[in-house]
């Protein structure tokens, strides 16, 4: 009977802890956006990556499924695009289809339910890892799962980009099922904890692969070397290979799809692999309170709780714990740091992929890793000594001063930490070595439970300052978000036709997405390089890993295929300036003839206004250009603490000789409709800079090196007077900036209302479209044999003419579909898209489930013989 009511009362702990293990973290989520004054009514929840670019994603998929439309296939994301690389980066997750039920809700509500859901899921998965493989069954295996639910990762990388947070709460269930292998021979629950990281996020799924590979290599040499026969240790190999092949397999239909989008859209390292090798103490600095993250940068974001970095060499001097488990720890963690500081096993670790401004996106393992490091502390008796705890506290502050001696020295330049941070370590150091007194020798529950849960809170919570960057506002968010509803919803009543939109005073990359409408806005690194470069050629703001809505001129609308401009409201000195929608009247559509000459063409340069110039002329077959330069001796510039010169090199530096300047540069006469300016750098560059162009019509305020020295900004109208202002203000960033040139055009809208007309007479007339699927007729001409569409070229694309498949081309540095017609004349024209590899993806998985299911079905098989 004792037995009994002893094992009743482990259960109701357990589930107690349990229960706690996903209530703490959801409770300290609340707070770090209450305490971030994100709760709607100053900041929204989401910000950065996930406003930017995740929700649009998540809200495009699941509008597509709610409509029955293409999951394969979208036209509401860049120009067209195979939806692969979303759907195995974080969209199969079962959570993701919470934006499915609850698509009429606030995104913002579903995002933090979503967050609050897996931040409380990777809290439980841990402490069940920390129960039933680290022995730990104390309150501290909770109080380490919250730690580690809620570190740095999680916080500045994992609730911006919310698919990550699957991989943390399958990795301590990976290890359970990885240790039940090792320790039983158990494979099926191995190849499924596999299987779903390949599934739920491919990236990550790879990075877990290569770090169980360590881990199971580093086991074996330690427990079974010498210690098994060959055959033995041959066993293990092969069956740890069987379940990793398996489960490559079965996940073949997702992560096969997304090798071809990639193999077929690589772009070019934005990266040199020389810039992310860093000094180990920078990355060390990391495990501290108060260091200040940016999202992007050198950052390793291993920070996991300080309690954790005091039980870590308590731990290591440990006189109960083996002297081999001690030493398999150590080659762990010192795998993982050797990562960090020697690019081949950084780059290894990222796929042989530039990680590309993020590079360290595998620092969730350190976090997994250094809290089981610390709860399986607790897994031992140890008696409490303060002499330890003094000599272990006193040597980690002695490090941080070190580390922060660096600092002021200028060794550790992107250090931003300050010394204040040295009092609250120390605090917190000293309030954690109090709660295990209180645990180890007062022996008062309540008082250990209360104190532990308010000091874990306090950290946790007062340390994501550090870490929530970029907040957006809410009132702007939601003057935005009510106009787009409205004015798309109206739009797609009213004009079924395949045309494409564009979001003026867009807050975010892809708007197109968010609202499901066809737009030309990219986010991620791999997507369609070339159409990034054709759309930075010809004005649209961009960068080698985004394109804005913004830039555009009607020019450019025309080549595009733009039927509608929509710019949303805009908060100007506290007033909400109205939005308005506008029709291009140069509308050509998705596709039209044009001239053979496009085949081979080829951007003459980085001015945006020659560029398109040459395109529209490759295009008509004629040479008239629309844009005509100004030279600035013919512009008025009026510089107020700012100074625009031109250097020896023909370069110009914009410069300012106060803490703010401004230079407004005007032009006083109408012999043109429309003036812009670009400011013309050799490549665009994601780094900012003080610099801003302010006012302009089509892009708002924006920063000059952030994804716009490709933007053609429009003058605005000032009476008689047409004006753009550069604005640079106290910052960070140097106090001057250069550029190849200031390049400012008039745009001539009789000569390009001749080539609209010239282009018109050869557009493609859509008869039906759905994503991925075209039908229409077009008229072809003795000149123009060439059918030019602005959809990024895949080799998923198949075209027909008449009902005969013909071969397609790729046209503008391989930046879209055409294809072309033997003769003139009247033809039926269609396009379908199939998504490469995805049948050879299915038929994989298949053989994959079957041998799945003879693993599992392995032992009933040997029964019946």
């Amino acid at each position: 009977m004792f037995i009994e009511n002893e094992n009743k009362k482990n259960r109701l702990i357990f589930c107690i802890y349990i229960f706690l293990s996903f209530v703490l973290p959801v409770i300290f989520v609340f707070l770090i956006f209450l305490y971030n004054k994100m709760y709607g009514k100053d900041y929204i929840v989401m910000s950065t990556d996930l406003y930017l670019g995740v929700a649009g994603g998540l809200r495009d998929i699941a509008n597509n499924i709610i409509n029955h439309k293409n999951l394969m296939f979208s036209f509401s994301s860049n120009l067209g695009v195979n939806n692969a690389l979303g759907l195995s980066t974080g969209v199969l997750s079962p959570f993701s289809f919470l934006y499915v039920l609850f698509y009429k809700c606030d995104v913002n509500i579903v995002t933090l339910a979503v967050i609050c859901l897996k931040v409380g899921l990777v809290s439980v998965s841990f402490f069940l890892f920390s129960n039933i493989v680290l022995k730990n069954k104390n309150f501290f295996a909770v109080i380490i799962s919250v730690f580690y639910s809620l570190s740095a990762y999680s916080i500045s990388y994992a609730m911006i980009q919310i698919s990550w947070l699957d991989t943390l709460y399958t990795l301590p269930l990976f290890f359970i099922a990885f240790y039940w292998f090792l320790k039983k021979g158990k494979r099926p629950l191995l190849i499924i904890a596999y299987t779903y990281l390949f599934i739920t996020n491919f990236y990550l799924g790879y990075m877990v692969g290569v770090f169980s590979l360590v881990v199971f290599v580093i086991y074996i040499a330690i427990y079974h070397y010498k210690k098994i026969s060959i055959k033995e240790l041959i066993n293990i190999i092969i069956n740890w290979v069987l379940c990793v092949v398996i489960s490559i397999m079965v996940s073949a239909v997702v992560w096969v799809p997304t090798l071809f989008f990639l193999l077929g859209n690589r772009a070019p390292d934005s990266t040199k692999t020389n810039e992310i090798s860093i000094s180990l103490i920078q990355v060390i600095n990391g495990l501290f309170w108060g260091m200040d993250y940016n999202i992007e940068g050198t950052y390793s974001y291993i920070y996991s709780g300080l309690l954790v970095l005091l039980l870590i060499p308590l731990y290591f001097i440990h006189s109960k714990i083996e002297k081999k488990e001690k030493i398999f720890s150590s080659l762990v963690t010192a795998f993982l740091f050797l990562c960090t500081i020697f690019t081949p096993l950084n780059m290894l670790m990222h796929g042989f992929d530039q990680p590309d401004f993020f590079w360290f996106r595998y620092s969730f393992i350190f976090s997994f890793v250094f809290c089981a490091i610390a709860s399986r502390y607790f897994s031992f008796d140890d008696i409490f000594s303060f002499k330890k705890y003094f000599i272990v506290i006193i040597s980690i502050i002695s490090f941080y001063l070190l580390v922060q001696q660096g600092n002021i020295t200028g060794l550790i330049g992107d250090s931003l930490n300050n010394n204040t941070g040295l009092l609250v370590n120390l605090i917190f150091l000293l309030l954690w070595t109090l709660v295990i007194f209180i645990y180890k020798r007062a022996n008062k529950k309540i008082l250990f439970f209360l104190l532990s849960v308010l000091i874990l809170g306090s950290e946790i919570v007062s340390n994501s300052k550090f870490l929530v960057h970029e907040k957006i506002d809410a009132k702007e968010h939601y003057i935005w978000e009510n106009f787009m509803n409205e004015n798309v919803d109206n739009i797609k009543l009213a004009d079924k036709d395949l045309f494409r939109m564009i979001n003026s005073n867009s807050p975010i990359y892809d708007s197109d997405s968010w609202f499901s409408y066809n737009g030309i806005s990219d986010f991620g690194s791999q997507e369609k390089y070339p159409v990034r470069k054709f759309l930075s050629k010809i004005g649209f703001a961009a960068s080698p890993r985004v394109t804005l809505e913004t830039g555009y001129n009607p020019a450019s609308e025309m080549i595009l295929g733009v039927k509608y401009i929509l710019n949303s409201p805009v908060i100007e000195n506290d007033e909400v300036v109205d939005g308005s929608v506008f029709v291009n009247p140069y509308y050509l559509g998705i596709g039209y003839m044009v001239s053979g000459n496009v085949v081979f063409c080829e951007y003459p340069g980085n001015n945006v206004f020659e560029n398109t110039n040459y395109i529209i002329n490759s295009m008509t077959g004629f040479d008239e250009d629309c844009f005509y330069r100004i030279d600035l001796d013919d512009v008025i510039i009026d510089n107020e603490y700012m100074n625009i010169e031109e250097n020896r090199f023909g370069q110009y530096i914009i410069s300012k000789n106060y803490d703010a300047g401004v230079s407004t540069i005007m032009i006083d006469d109408d012999l043109y409709d429309e003036y812009y300016l670009q400011i013309e750098v050799a490549e665009p560059v994601l780094k900012s800079s003080d610099l801003y162009i302010l006012y302009s019509p089509n892009m708002g305020k924006i920063d000059v090196q952030n994804a716009s020295t490709s933007h053609s900004a429009l003058f605005a109208k000032d009476g008689d007077v047409h004006k753009c202002v550069l604005y640079s203000a106290e910052g960070i960033s140097p106090e001057y900036f250069v550029c190849d040139s200031i390049n400012i055009y008039g745009l001539d809208k009789e000569i390009l209302q001749k080539q609209y007309d010239k282009l018109s007479k050869g557009v493609l007339k859509v008869a039906n479209w759905s994503d991925g699927y075209i039908d229409g007729h077009v008229s072809v001409s003795k000149d123009k044999r060439v059918l030019f569409t602005s959809i990024p070229y895949d080799p998923g694309w198949h075209a027909y003419i008449d009902g005969k498949e013909v071969e397609t081309v790729r046209l503008f540095e391989g930046a879209f579909l055409g294809i072309m017609f033997p003769t003139e004349g009247d033809y039926n024209v269609s396009f379908k898209y199939e998504v490469p590899g995805l049948f050879i993806g299915k038929i994989v998985s298949l053989l994959g489930v079957v041998a799945l299911l003879s693993v599992i079905f392995e032992k009933k098989f040997k029964v019946k013989k």
